[in-house]
């Protein structure tokens, strides 16, 4: 039931939230940034995922700044963070190409129960409207997944040409390290809990660790 009280709460816990989304992808966006910078990369364009971008209409022409489409979207389009990609660009060094792409899973909930349907031999895909049936957030994660192609230069990527299909089984499951090899590309992604990125002493371990990955299966380096 609606009590005032109640509702009083909910937009308390609204603000919180804002705030808090605020806090988190300030962390979020330095972290790229720094990515960019240990890696000798471009900073990053973004993509975002799960649900459509809002796109713009000229509706408003009375009001041309009122310019975003919103009259038939639904709420997912207009959270960004949910789940977004950064893409870096394209890198040449020693006579190889490579492609980093990070993807920022900030709840893997949805995945979590979609595959546990498909476990259970139901078909089709859990309705991403059904927030009340994503997987219990105290049992989901918040992950980083690192992706890298590495092909001979003047190449093409095959892997990252639709990264997602590549990796997804990474967004739950036990297994956090992906290598493939295809034609003379290789695709390596790892997994990380976004908590291990939370300390400035660790992030540089771990981007060293991937690199090391990178590497070992392409000899490509990211970092000298």
């Amino acid at each position: 039931m609606n009590t005032k009280n109640n509702i009083h709460q909910m937009l308390e816990d609204v603000r919180k939230a804002h705030r808090l989304i605020y806090q988190f992808q300030d962390r979020m966006l330095q972290l790229m940034n720094r990515i960019a910078n240990d890696y000798g990369l471009n900073h990053p364009v973004g993509r975002k995922r799960f649900s459509n971008p809002i796109g713009s209409t000229r509706r408003g022409n009375d009001y041309p700044e009122a310019n975003l489409r919103v009259h038939d979207k639904w709420v997912w389009d207009m959270l960004y963070t949910y789940e977004f990609e950064y893409y870096f660009g394209k890198v040449s060094r020693n006579n190889q190409d490579g492609c980093l792409t990070i993807f920022q899973v900030s709840d893997n909930g949805y995945y979590m129960a979609d595959g546990y349907r498909h476990e259970q031999g139901e078909e089709g895909h859990l309705s991403k409207r059904a927030v009340n049936d994503f997987w219990p957030t105290d049992q989901s994660e918040s992950y980083l997944i690192f992706v890298f192609e590495c092909f001979p230069q003047h190449g093409h990527r095959m892997f990252l040409k639709h990264p997602k299909n590549a990796i997804v089984r990474l967004y739950g499951g036990n297994d956090d390290v992906i290598i493939e090899k295809k034609e003379g590309n290789t695709l390596v992604a790892k997994r990380f809990s976004i908590e291990e990125f939370f300390s400035r002493e660790s992030v540089g371990e771990l981007l060293e660790e991937f690199s090391n990955l990178v590497f070992n299966n392409t000899t490509f380096k990211l970092i000298d």
